[in-house]
């Protein structure tokens, strides 16, 4: 794949197997003309890629796309600039259209950026002393023989190389197999290298090339991009991409990251994007743990990212998961609905789509089952990400306001909806979802439990939650254990006291906790279906020690759960 061009070979990345994913017709690759501009004609040149930029974080979706598609065949930057477009609707909706789409895109950036640098190694090929001269002083920007650099323009088509080839990877990395992370692996390490070449050169002893601020936007935000990737990544990836043969520096990371961001370039809105989903993404994995250093920290991002974009519908919706975060519900379900009312057509549409999970979330967590049911309902009938697993929630919503008959014939209807594969497998969700209802259906629909404060569960969404609602959640979860009979009573029970000890952690009961999840661990050899629960229950324990400021404790039972593999939902 990649280059046709003999000079813009990209040493055969395998970005992926299908034919799909080739360069974008409209380019010619042997037409790449050399860029020779310096850095304040580039800049000047640039000014209306930046508009572009400003166009799309201002919410004006079809202005940036079209501001791009001008010079997309033949100007990396701009073919760049549609990938990032696509790059963001494929990790936004995870369909597999999508992302061979922003794949092909963003090949083609980088088909573009690696023919202008073969471009320039030609042109430096010249035999004749007198042309080597006038090369180095045009395309070197320097006058001493002895020493030659890089041009800006050289350096410029190598960071939009790097940066295609990590989303590229970065998109590879969400696709949840072997296969796709052996190849992220590559194309990340190959992008890294791309990065590491300009930065060393950038820092050579004597470097006296003026380099325009987008293409030193650029190599930080990337170089810190790479960085603070790899320092957030599981060891269990970085064990099956151990090509890259090193582990991200996360302050060098945080720290180019702010200057890209601090230099207001074309990467300074996408570095602030990336504090803002780290921060949240990552805090509502453990809000309990995470939450009291990362949420002033996405806060920070969002305010200033808001006052360099008013009215943002990228940042708002941020600003919504930061609210939910600090247990606002209330204005977090305020900030979503005023993004969905912004949101009508193009890429605005898929925004919306990712609103409506939120606000479906929000009501669950503050109890509001019918409005959740509905955000769930419109998800699957507009097929958005997992059908099934919306279908399921939806059922789950009914249930829990009583409405057994309703939710049973929406149960019903979910596996034949699991059709959601990454690497030739069904996504970790819609397994669960599958088995659920198949155990649901082989026992007649009975001791279905509480599915929909499970679900709140395994997502962490206590942590979020108002003390009010939470203790609604307990009576809720009390109730159920006074009716339970005698059909698989261990695996029931097991379940109910893990959503109870999960609640009671968040009223920080922690003796009841501990009680609730000694009953489980002294039971766990007769649990049948649900073997996350175990685990789980040992997470809960160090969260109950965690917030209970026993962090030895915490840690020590942590360290216990990393030693379970296999179930659902693994940590």
């Amino acid at each position: 794949m990649g280059p046709k061009n003999g000079n813009a070979s990209n040493s055969n990345i395998d970005y992926e197997d299908s034919d799909d994913h080739d360069i974008s017709d409209n380019i010619d690759l042997n037409n790449v003309k050399l860029n020779t501009l310096s850095a304040n004609e580039q800049e000047k040149e640039d000014e209306r890629m930046w508009q572009g930029v400003q166009a799309f974080f201002c919410n004006r979706y079809t202005e940036a796309q079209e501001i791009f598609a001008e010079k997309a065949d033949i100007d990396p930057l701009y073919a760049l600039g549609q990938g990032c477009i696509s790059f963001l609707k494929a990790v936004t909706t995870f369909n597999e259209q999508d992302i061979s789409i922003a794949i092909k895109q963003l090949v083609s950036a980088e088909s573009l950026a690696s023919a202008q640098i073969g471009a320039f190694k030609s042109q430096s090929s010249i035999g004749s002393s007198f042309g080597k001269f006038i090369s180095n002083l045009n395309y070197f920007g320097n006058s001493n023989k002895n020493q030659q650099f890089m041009s800006n323009g050289q350096l410029r088509s190598t960071v939009i190389k790097a940066e295609s080839l990590l989303l590229i990877a970065l998109i590879q990395l969400l696709q949840e197999s072997i296969i796709s992370y052996v190849k992220a692996g590559l194309n990340l390490r190959r992008g890294y290298k791309n990065y590491e070449i300009v930065w060393n050169e950038i820092n050579k002893p004597g470097f006296n090339v003026s380099v325009d601020y987008h293409t030193k936007g650029g190599v930080e935000f990337g170089y810190g991009t790479c960085n603070l990737v790899l320092s957030f990544m599981p060891g269990k990836i970085i064990k099956i991409i151990s090509a890259i043969g090193y582990r991200g520096n996360k302050e060098l990371g945080i720290e180019l990251l702010n200057a890209s961001l601090k230099g207001r370039g074309i990467r300074s809105p996408l570095a602030s994007l990336l504090f803002v989903t780290s921060y949240t993404m990552l805090t509502s994995f453990s809000p309990s743990t995470l939450g009291p250093d990362n949420i002033p920290k996405a806060e920070e991002y969002i305010q200033d990212a808001l006052k360099q974009f008013p009215g943002s519908d990228f940042f708002t919706f941020f600003a919504g998961r930061n609210l939910r975060l600090k247990r606002d519900l209330d204005a977090s379900t305020e900030a979503f609905i005023s993004v969905n009312h912004n949101l009508k057509e193009g890429f605005g549409v898929e925004l919306r789509r990712l609103c409506d999970y939120e606000l479906g979330m929000n009501y669950a967590m503050t109890l509001q089952w019918g409005k959740a049911a509905q955000c769930f309902d419109t998800l699957a009938t507009e097929n958005y990400w997992s059908p099934a697993f919306f279908r399921y929630f939806q059922a789950a919503c009914l249930e829990m306001q009583g409405k057994k008959k309703e939710a049973i014939a929406l149960y019903i209807e979910v596996p034949g909806l699991s059709v959601r594969k990454f690497g030739g497998r069904t996504i970790l969700v819609e397994q669960y979802i599958t088995r659920k209802v198949k155990n649901y259906m082989a026992k007649n629909f009975e001791n279905t439990l509480l599915p929909g404060l499970e679900i709140l569960l395994i997502w962490n969404s206590f942590a979020c939650m108002k003390k009010e609602d939470l203790i609604r959640c307990l009576d809720i979860v009390n109730s159920k254990l006074d009716t339970l009979n005698n059909s698989n009573i261990i695996d029931s029970q097991c379940m109910l006291l893990l959503i109870k000890s999960s609640i009671l952690n968040q009223l920080h009961r922690f003796q009841e906790t501990n009680q609730c999840l000694r009953w489980i661990l002294d039971h766990n050899g007769d649990i049948v279906d649900d073997k996350f629960i175990e685990p789980f229950a040992f997470w809960e324990m160090g969260v109950a020690a965690f917030l209970n400021e026993n962090l030895e404790k915490a840690k020590l039972v942590w360290e216990e759960t990393a030693n379970f593999n296999g179930y659902e939902f693994e940590f």
